[in-house]
């Protein structure tokens, strides 16, 4: 008794050890499978607009843009020296009212103010700063309204670029569409042979000796299969890869329903046979679990 539980103790690892070659030669295969994915010609380089666009036309576009640009800081450079130079004036404008206006409360005028030529030549005066404000505020609403012109000219072209990418846009979309199809062609290309070669093996080699390479292939094949070439399966929201999946599902149910049906059946059979016939066809691992 001891002497066949350490023969069936054997046998047990022996059998593990087979499962242990058949996931070992699946992981050299998807290592070779990855290198020869690695080393086809590159089909998924990434796409960008400016591919579809006239690109003479963007750079044009983009040296007026500058320009504008250029053009726009000067402006803004210019308002913003000429208000400075303005707000001095100013300041000085109102240093010389209050400086005429302590002048005349603290001088004794003995003739009218207005005919006397000091009174007049300082009120000259503060007349010219004046005007001089009114003519800068006048010079830098003109260079603001120029700003607003090269802001809205640059608005404009700005305008144009953005038209000319709107219309690139289906151009980039097809592109993308057609870069999909065509990497999911050579995917499906490279898996559906080793699917269907997985099939076969496990139809007609699964039960022979050779079964731990045999189901090393199978791992295989479906690793690939599930990472290689779902995740590049077009979606169009979803109905592709769910329909996908449903067929799948029913395959595999179908498969797997006939299967637990050929096993009831069986079962059934071998309940209507005598006890020394179901003894007689018992298999090696029931009789040791029995025996134990």
């Amino acid at each position: 008794m001891l002497k066949s539980r350490s023969v069936r103790l054997s046998e047990v690892w022996f059998h593990r050890g087979l499962w242990l070659v058949a996931v070992i030669f699946a992981f050299f295969l998807l290592g070779l499978g990855r290198a020869v994915i690695h080393d086809l010609p590159r089909v998924e380089a990434s796409l960008s607009i400016e591919q579809f666009v006239d690109r003479q036309q963007v750079a044009q576009l983009d040296n007026q843009i500058k320009v504008l640009q250029d053009r726009y800081q000067q402006q803004q450079a210019e308002v913003q020296r000429m208000s400075e130079a303005r707000d001095q004036l100013v300041a000085r404008l109102n240093s010389e009212q209050q400086n005429f206006n302590d002048w005349l409360k603290t001088r004794l005028v003995t003739e009218r103010s207005e005919t006397n030529p000091e009174v007049m030549q300082r009120i000259r005066l503060l007349e010219k700063m004046r005007t001089e404000v009114n003519q800068r505020d006048q010079q830098i609403q003109a260079r603001i309204n120029q700003e607003n012109t090269t802001n809205e000219s640059q608005r404009q072209v700005e305008l144009q670029k953005q038209r000319l990418y709107d219309q690139a846009q289906p151009k980039l979309e097809s592109a993308q569409w057609r870069q999909e199809m065509q990497v999911f062609g050579y995917r499906l290309a490279l898996t559906l042979p080793l699917l269907l070669l997985a099939a076969w093996l496990w139809r007609r080699y699964r039960h022979t000796s050779w079964w731990p390479f045999v189901w090393g292939f199978i791992f295989f094949a479906l690793i690939t299969f599930f990472i290689e070439l779902v995740p590049y399966l077009p979606s169009y929201g979803g109905y592709v890869r769910y329909g996908i999946g449903i067929i799948v599902t029913l395959v595999i149910g179908r498969q797997v329903i006939k299967s637990l049906n050929r096993y009831l059946e069986q079962q059934r059979l071998n309940e209507t046979l005598s006890e020394q016939v179901r003894r007689e066809e018992l298999d090696h691992d029931t009789v040791f679990k029995r025996l134990a």
